[in-house]
């Protein structure tokens, strides 16, 4: 799995110019992600001679969503407040949708090229789930009828940077300033200043406002920001004209899950 990113970046390399194996590159596009990062994979694919492969989903991700519920707070914390707070009438669930827009569709097309095992460039100091995971299994283990490998599980940011910049691998434009990475719309770590969320309103508003107001993610957000039940925040929202004037007028109230925002959750 290539997601363009450092930790991948490293990993690409790695295999390579260090050993002998040419496997295929699978990179999955949702269609939610920043476009130069498909024309960043693939110009480093190119590069080292790989054959790349681009997996896509099978559902959209407002399909997702509508499915089994909205990309707020993160896999652990989403978790503990469906279960504290369910009864408001909204679903939140972050790993459901990392699941289905990326994992599912990388796994599926990793079988459909002859694969029997993937390599990921995952590493334990990403999150707290990946840490524990990684502790559970140590750095391969076998599901969905592959192998997973996380060759990197130990390697430190400062590991990382000194490789990349030893083998001056060019770095993702989607992380340059002025731009975005990852899923424009995840609201994963909305709690967290630059967030995407609120990123998106700055610097992509058409996409803000179909993903706030077209695709109805105002209703959970504002659910789960103020802890009130979905009925009453829809009777709030239209005592104050409506959603479409809300975001017109007060659209930095869908900026963070809580105010102040927690220092910036980026390395």
């Amino acid at each position: 799995m290539y997601s363009g990113g450092r930790d991948s970046s490293v990993l690409l390399h790695m295999v390579f110019h260090q050993t002998e194996h040419r496997p295929p590159v699978i990179y999955v596009h949702n269609e939610i992600q920043n476009p130069v990062t498909l024309e960043h994979v693939q110009q480093q694919c190119a590069a080292v001679g790989a054959a790349l492969i681009v997996a896509t989903p099978d559902r959209t991700a407002f399909e997702q969503w509508k499915a089994q519920g909205w990309p707020i707070l993160g896999p652990m914390p989403g978790g503990n407040w469906m279960t504290r707070y369910k009864h408001l009438g909204i679903r939140i669930n972050c790993t459901a949708c990392c699941q289905r827009l990326k994992t599912r569709p990388g796994r599926k097309a990793t079988k459909a090229a002859a694969c029997d095992a993937q390599m990921t460039g995952l590493r334990a100091v990403d999150d707290y789930n990946r840490r524990a995971r990684i502790r559970e299994h140590g750095n391969h283990y076998m599901t969905d009828g592959l192998m997973i490998y996380h060759p990197l599980s130990h390697w430190t940011d400062l590991m990382v940077r000194r490789y990349l910049r030893q083998h001056s691998i060019p770095a993702d434009p989607s992380s340059a300033p002025g731009e975005w990475n990852g899923c424009r719309c995840c609201a994963g770590s909305w709690k967290f200043f630059g967030n995407p969320v609120e990123r998106m309103r700055r610097r992509d508003p058409e996409h803000w406002w179909e993903f706030i107001v077209e695709q109805g993610a105002w209703l959970p957000l504002l659910v789960v920001k103020y802890g009130k039940a979905a009925a009453v925040v829809r009777e709030a929202v239209a005592n104050l004209g409506g959603i479409e004037r809300v975001a017109t007028e007060y659209p930095h109230v869908f900026d963070y899950g809580e105010i102040p925002p927690r220092p910036d959750y980026r390395k």
